[in-house]
């Protein structure tokens, strides 16, 4: 199956705003303003609410599975002083295509954690499913943050439906707390996607939403989070869904670890001095691969091409340059004389220095 263009097919409306002077926009827009600086209000108020909720400490035994077994909470804060989890779904079994399209969409979106990190926070995927089956499903879709299976870890599920953040810290003794968690449209405020699509004039294109009539809408019966069938993020990958080996399978042929900044480093799994944070980005060994392709097992999917970096020629050697005040001028031009005619005294007369002595002691 080949990547799919996106869109699939081209948003058609029978129906556009009034257009009207840029002064009467401006003046529509800015009571508008009013109402958008309210909500942003509105949500630092509910934000410095939220950092005062009281917390609930995790069990110490709490473990999640990673590459290499059952891996301690604490272990999964890689160092950091807060941990942001996504609770992923799974369905054993099925092919990737009929995989959670909704748990997908969130996944997809925050692959750059490197803004998370510079506030001391991990974020990382505990999935439903187990870990063998599940991690290859998030080298398909070149997830870089780190993948866990949460199967049995009550501790941690406490009884909720998978499909929510959770978000923990740690105190210096070792103990780890939940101090939040949301699910349902609460985890949009990671789908940045949907951040913009509400501020452009069709929205979402979703049918609950409260539009003027004639605007685009998605037909009845398809999906807002799947494009031919598949969840929306698997458009851009090259490998069929009904084919994948379990991560147990390609683990004998990692031998190398691409970094997020593109570096190749030669060990299997990388160390904490190898990493851009001096942290391991991942607590599994990524697959083989160079900067402009990324293989997974016998699956290729295209990278883009990195920029060579500029570098310059090595500098030439340059000779010491004249000083004018040198007393070592008279002995150059000295010199110059010697060469175009034989040495006589007077050319040496000629070149007494300051002080009366002459070059070369003569």
């Amino acid at each position: 199956m080949s990547p799919r263009a996106l869109p699939t097919r081209p948003v058609t409306t029978d129906a556009m705003p009034t257009v009207v002077e840029r002064a009467q926009w401006q003046e529509i827009l800015d009571e508008l303003l009013v109402r958008e600086k309210a909500h942003t209000r509105e949500g630092d108020a509910i934000a410095a609410a939220r950092r005062r909720l009281p917390m609930v400490e995790v069990p110490a035994g709490a473990t999640v599975v990673g590459a290499d077994g059952e891996v301690p909470i604490l272990d999964v804060f890689e160092g950091r002083r807060m941990l942001i989890a996504y609770f992923h779904m799974w369905h054993d079994g099925n092919d990737w295509a009929d995989q959670c399209e909704g748990c997908t969409f969130c996944a997809s979106q925050f692959q750059r954690p490197e803004y998370l990190h510079s506030r001391d926070i991990t974020l990382a995927v505990f999935c439903e499913g187990t870990y063998s089956e599940s991690r290859s499903y998030a080298d398909f879709l070149g997830y870089v943050t780190p993948w866990y299976s949460a199967r049995g870890s009550t501790d941690l599920v406490a009884g909720r439906g998978i499909g929510f953040y959770a978000c923990y810290v740690r105190d210096d003794d070792g103990r780890v707390f939940e101090t939040y968690w949301n699910t349902d449209r609460g985890s949009e405020v990671a789908l940045w996607s949907y951040g913009l699509m509400d501020m452009t004039v069709f929205g979402r294109q979703e049918r609950w939403e409260d539009s003027p009539a004639g605007w685009p809408r998605l037909p009845d019966g398809e999906h807002p989070w799947r494009v031919d069938g598949r969840p929306t993020a698997q458009s851009s990958t090259t490998m069929p869904s009904h084919r994948r080996r379990p991560a147990t399978d390609r683990a004998a042929s990692m031998n190398r670890w691409i970094s997020p900044c593109g570096a190749i480093a030669s060990s299997a799994v990388p160390s904490r001095a190898a990493t851009p944070f001096g942290r391991s980005m991942s607590s599994r060994p990524c697959s083989r691969g160079d900067l402009n392709n990324l293989t997974v097992g016998r699956y290729a999917r295209p990278r883009p091409t990195l920029p060579r970096p500029i570098t310059r020629p090595p500098e030439r050697p340059r000779s010491r340059p004249r000083d004018r005040t040198d007393h070592s001028a008279p002995l150059l031009r000295y010199t110059r004389q010697v060469r175009r005619r034989p040495r006589t005294t007077r050319g040496v007369q000629n070149c007494v220095q300051p002080g009366g002595e002459t070059p070369l002691g003569l």
